[in-house]
């Protein structure tokens, strides 16, 4: 027997974001290397932003299809 990750979307959610951190990949020959290329990135804003907690206080209502993700 499957098991299928089944998700719906809700009107909207609400909360507060916590904490988080930026995040990049970058190509590097050493960690010293990748450190320099990764703070280029970080000073021109060119991250990823990852939230690591939060807390959702409320969520809408369900609607539309259920989908399979």
């Amino acid at each position: 027997m499957k098991k299928f990750k089944v998700c719906k979307n809700l009107d909207y959610v609400q909360g507060h974001l916590r904490y988080g951190h930026a995040e990049v990949t970058v190509e590097a020959e050493t960690e010293e290397e990748a450190l320099a290329k990764a703070e280029e990135c970080f000073a021109d804003h060119n991250y990823d932003v990852v939230v690591d907690d939060y807390e959702i206080e409320d969520c809408g209502d369900l609607y539309g299809e259920a989908y399979i993700d």
